[in-house]
């Protein structure tokens, strides 16, 4: 066998190379050719403002009735997805509602989110506004990744803020991701429902969040928070270009002047059988600028209250999971004005009131529950008064009853 000589050898190595690199950047150039756009960033269309007659006849909710049972002053029925989160808020003008209008019996289901607010006297619609078809709230997706609730309200409870995203194309699957991350965010007036700001994002939403004078999101080119950008767009504004900064943390909330970040996206970080931590940290939402950090954090909810361990040390701090982390003692924190309440061996949950939002507590057994209230220049003691809330429950024909009760007689 004849053996080549070396500058042989090499000379066809080069065109080797030199035909290899051709090919690859044609492919790549065919590719690029080739490489289909994304698609356009969801568009909301909301419908005008409308009333009690327009919201009935879309179906999205039924004319309030006097039950006249469990205490309940009025009652109402809606439609709404039981797995959404907090799909009531309460505001200082009345408890709004993120309804839905869907029609899962056509094999390309349609499903028009609606935004309605309630008249907290009689349970009548103030004012209702369709946010077009072809969308869907962005935490009734089937995205785990993304823990933020589609539905917020300001500290001041002036403004809500809705979080949308395209409907998937083809057969309807709850527990499918969604195809495009972007999304779509709609402030409006929570007392007369209208449209203050739309926002519509280039990249992947990751989170947003309601001071009482901006909307805050959190968008990314991929799943993560690093490299992720902050984006601060004023409500008295409406066109002003909006201030950004990096966060390489997780949007996760606001109070009413400040962004909550967080290192984990997990708004719940405890279960029934473990329990781990986090820190939160305050920011400027127009610079970034720290502000203030807190450990042991083990829950936290938008509106810029979190529930922590008094001690983050003991033996639920230092581990990643702990089995007993209920008995542990925990407080909730206001991060707005730094106010804790002890939480130690009670549940606790937020409540819609008629003109506002209340934290309640309760240990279990037959203790009846005490309540803190979590509007603006409140002090934040435990009471035992009586109080009214907008509660919910199950009515017929697959859709949910909204009521007005006593705290104390609750039994939705």
């Amino acid at each position: 066998m004849r053996l080549l000589s070396h500058d042989s050898l090499r000379a066809r190595l080069v065109i080797a190379a030199v035909v290899v690199t051709v090919a690859l950047a044609f492919s790549g150039l065919v590719w690029q050719v080739q490489r289909p756009e994304p698609p356009a960033a969801p568009t909301v269309s909301p419908g005008p403002v409308g009333g009690a007659v327009e919201a009935q006849a879309a179906g999205v909710i039924t004319a309030p009735q006097t039950p006249g049972e469990d205490g309940r002053a009025w009652q109402v029925a809606a439609h709404a997805p039981i797995r959404r989160l907090e799909w009531t808020q309460g505001t200082a003008h009345g408890p709004v509602l993120l309804l839905t209008d869907r029609d899962d019996s056509k094999e390309e289901p349609v499903e028009e989110p609606a935004v309605v607010g309630l008249d907290p006297q009689d349970g009548s619609v103030r004012w209702y506004r369709s946010l077009g078809p072809g969308m869907t709230t962005l935490d009734s997706a089937g995205s785990d990744t993304m823990s933020f609730h589609a539905l917020q309200a300001s500290e001041d409870g002036e403004h809500i803020a809705v979080g949308l995203t395209a409907m998937p194309s083809g057969p309807y699957d709850s527990n499918a991701p969604r195809e495009d991350g972007r999304g779509t965010v709609v402030v409006m007036s929570a007392k007369t429902g209208e449209v203050v700001r739309t926002v519509e994002t280039a990249d992947l939403l990751l989170g947003m969040a309601l001071t009482n004078d901006a909307l805050i999101i959190q968008a990314s080119p991929t799943l993560m928070a690093e490299g992720s950008t902050i984006s601060t767009y004023s409500l008295a504004s409406p066109k002003a270009k909006p201030a950004r900064w990096s966060p390489g943390a997780w949007l996760v909330g606001a109070t009413g002047s400040n962004v909550v970040l967080s290192e984990r996206a997990t708004l719940k970080l405890c279960g029934s059988e473990s329990c781990s931590t986090t820190t939160v940290t305050q920011a400027d939402a127009l610079t970034g600028e720290h502000l203030s950090s807190l450990d042991g954090v083990y829950y936290i909810h938008p509106s810029g209250w979190v529930g922590r361990f008094t001690d983050p040390a003991s033996s639920v701090g230092a581990k990643t999971e702990h089995p007993d982390w209920a008995d542990e003692p925990s407080e909730l924190v206001d991060l707005g004005t730094g106010a804790r309440v002890d939480t130690t061996g009670r549940n606790f949950w937020r409540e819609p009131t008629p003109t506002g939002m209340i934290w309640v507590l309760k240990k279990d057994g037959g203790e009846a529950p005490v309540w803190v209230d979590a509007a603006p220049g409140q002090d934040r003691r435990i009471r035992s008064e009586p109080v009214d809330i907008i509660g919910s429950g199950v009515a017929p024909d697959d859709m949910l009853a909204v009521f007005r009760t006593s705290l104390q007689e609750d039994k939705g």
